[in-house]
């Protein structure tokens, strides 16, 4: 009975994101991320190989609009749910003033081409090949959707996707676009 309980303590920390290493495993254990609203009031800028099409996308390009940033992989099955909000949003606001990057951070790029070509998003897609942009926007859930105002800040931070998340996500959204102040750190 103590085996199975700690067999099952184990199986309870795996699956909640922990990690474990065994006494002569030299592998460094990766700590978790940082909270995603420390992320508020950075700026953020990749330039990733985009899925959607041809070429690379840079979002210092997409300055002027508000952009979402939706980070998602292709197990993630809330993502399957977000893309399509987050599609219909940006074009019930309009493409002229928001923006949704899609940003793919399947480690084999055809995972992420099956997704994009599964759900079929409204808003450009890209792959983060290197794993650059996951290291320096470290998220720990997926979908994990970052706003990013008109210079490039980002404003706010969204975890996970429910019913509810559009309308907050609009709300905010609809904030930004009256408002054009804008500090980095």
């Amino acid at each position: 009975m103590k085996r199975d309980s700690r067999v099952l303590f184990g199986a309870i920390v795996v699956l909640l994101g922990g990690g474990c290493a065994s006494a002569g495993d030299t592998t460094k254990v990766t700590p978790p991320s940082p909270p995603p609203e420390s992320f508020v009031g950075w700026t953020m800028d990749f330039e990733a190989d985009r899925l959607d099409q041809a070429g690379t996308l840079r979002l210092a390009d997409l300055h002027g609009k508000v952009v979402l940033v939706d980070m998602f992989a292709s197990w993630c099955v809330p993502c399957r749910d977000a893309v399509p909000a987050w599609g219909a949003l940006r074009e019930r606001l309009g493409a002229d003033r928001v923006e949704v990057v899609g940003v793919a951070v399947d480690g084999d790029r055809d995972l992420a081409l099956e997704f994009v070509s599964e759900v079929a998003p409204r808003f450009p897609t890209v792959w983060d090949r290197t794993g650059d942009i996951q290291r320096r926007y470290p998220v720990d859930n997926m979908p994990t959707l970052f706003m990013v105002d008109q210079a490039g800040i980002v404003r706010f931070v969204h975890v996970g996707f429910m019913a509810d998340a559009p309308a907050e996500v609009e709300a905010r959204v609809l904030e930004l676009l009256t408002t054009r102040a804008s500090t980095a750190r």
